[in-house]
């Protein structure tokens, strides 16, 4: 299973500036497609994990309004990559009907880039 870390949203500031490389992913509690993209991505990185940092954003939906206001973030499920500081990638939504081993390339392609 990957390394990911839970991470609050009161901490998101201090994450995205601290790490060189970071992927963030945000999913919302009840949220079936938000646990299937959760799974998914888990499946993608497991190779990698061991050269980017991986944190995951579960919010109450007060804390999805918040990020939303804040134009953090606009919908969920999303995995949002970060290179010293500043967004990099954005995959919204689930990863749709492309095989498991493209998305794991196109994942790992982003972590071979940041890295």
């Amino acid at each position: 299973m990957t390394k990911v870390e839970r991470l609050g949203p009161e901490s998101l500031g201090d994450a995205i500036s601290n790490e060189a490389c970071l992927i963030i992913w945000f999913g919302m509690y009840g949220c079936a497609p938000c646990q299937l993209f959760e799974d998914r991505c888990d499946e993608a990185l497991r190779d990698v994990s061991d050269q980017i940092r991986i944190k995951y954003v579960k919010l109450r939906p007060s804390q999805f309004r918040e990020l939303q206001d804040r134009s953090v973030i606009d919908s969920v499920p999303v995995a949002i990559s970060f290179r010293r500081g500043k967004e990099h990638k954005r995959f919204e939504g689930l990863p749709g009907p492309i095989p498991l081993d493209e998305y794991r390339s196109q994942l790992v392609g982003i972590v071979n880039m940041l890295a």
